[in-house]
């Protein structure tokens, strides 16, 4: 299954992990972890893959920064 299938899987935790950032790209890791009731390792795995696969991106610093969702035409346009 891709990421872009998965977005929208809410019952899967890239698609739980991709919702509630489009819901506040703020979101931190441990706020995830607690949403989403799995361990701050599996939220950060699972963000590691979506970046890997350009469904997700930091912008910014640590502590400043925040994470944006990339759309299938976003992801075509940064090729």
């Amino acid at each position: 299954m891709t990421w872009g299938a998965m977005k929208d899987d809410v019952e899967e935790t890239p698609g739980k992990i991709l919702q509630k950032i489009r819901q506040n790209s703020n979101t931190t890791i441990a706020e995830l972890a607690t949403y989403i009731g799995v361990t701050e390792r599996t939220i950060k795995r699972n963000i590691q893959k979506m970046q890997a696969e350009n469904a997700l991106r930091r912008v910014g610093s640590r502590k400043a920064g925040y994470r944006e969702v990339l759309d299938d035409e976003c992801k075509t346009s940064h090729k």
